[in-house]
């Protein structure tokens, strides 16, 4: 997505992606969706800006700096559905994923077959997001 090129007001080395490798595609879709909203923005007063983009507790945080008043409620509720997504995908795969706790003590969304290949690492936890299997 423009968001991210060198010749968009963000561009990619400046916007603090941290995400896990696993919901890539999740967020490069995310981001084609808001720029379709921002996009008449561009190179105005109102133009938007990325802060940072990172897994906190094994969710999606998204933090903006600048949103055009205007379509902020649609990037809202863009950023909502894909944090949907991304509760339920595998950070590392991509695949379906389900919560974990590491024995680091770090949340994490793992495909059950990783932490099944590795038990004494991830622990299932009692409470997941809605939709998961």
């Amino acid at each position: 997505p423009k968001l991210l090129r060198a010749d968009s007001h963000t561009p990619y080395s400046e916007c603090g992606l941290e995400n896990p490798k696993g919901w890539n595609k999740l967020i490069d879709a995310m981001l084609g969706e808001i720029e379709e909203l921002v996009k008449p923005y561009h190179d105005t007063d109102e133009s938007f800006e990325l802060a940072q983009c990172k897994s906190k507790f094994a969710a999606l945080c998204f933090y903006i700096e600048r949103c055009p008043k205007a379509v902020a409620e649609q990037v809202r509720e863009v950023i909502t559905k894909y944090q949907g997504i991304c509760g339920k995908t595998c950070e590392s795969t991509g695949k379906p994923g389900k919560l974990y706790i590491g024995t680091s003590g770090w949340y994490c969304v793992i495909d059950p077959e990783i932490a099944e290949k590795h038990p004494t690492t991830y622990t299932l936890c009692s409470d997941q997001p809605e939709g998961t299997a």
